[in-house]
């Protein structure tokens, strides 16, 4: 399994010491290149954990140009959302996606990137 995730989950891991975790249940842990800048900005308790895991299993991947359809649906999010979204998009259902803005979740729906159960 693949997980692709935006900014805030990783840093709300790392505030509980717990962003570990996605290396023991995950293949791949994916990030597009706008959330890997948002992370490296952190300066809280966070940013060391941050650090570690972007060293040691975070990987990041550009994402393709996207489809007119999925622009325009994501075009009201932030970047790192847009373009986190956008990555999972891409990989076709082949992610889990991780995001904590709702309006993030229901574009992400709109665009058939389902929650897994």
């Amino acid at each position: 399994m693949k997980i692709v995730s935006d900014t805030g989950p990783l840093i709300g891991l790392a505030k509980i010491s717990k962003i570990h975790l996605l290396r023991n249940i995950a293949e791949e842990v994916l990030i597009p290149p706008m959330v890997h800048r948002e992370l490296l900005g952190k300066i809280g308790d966070e940013a060391d954990q941050i650090d570690l895991a972007l060293r040691d299993f975070i990987q990041i991947k550009k994402i393709p140009a996207l489809g007119q359809e999925a622009e325009s649906a994501l075009s009201g999010l932030g970047e790192g959302e847009k373009q986190a979204i956008g990555l999972a998009y891409q990989l076709d259902n082949d992610a889990i996606l991780l995001l904590d803005d709702r309006a993030g979740r229901q574009v992400a729906a709109r665009l058939n990137i389902l929650p897994r159960d």
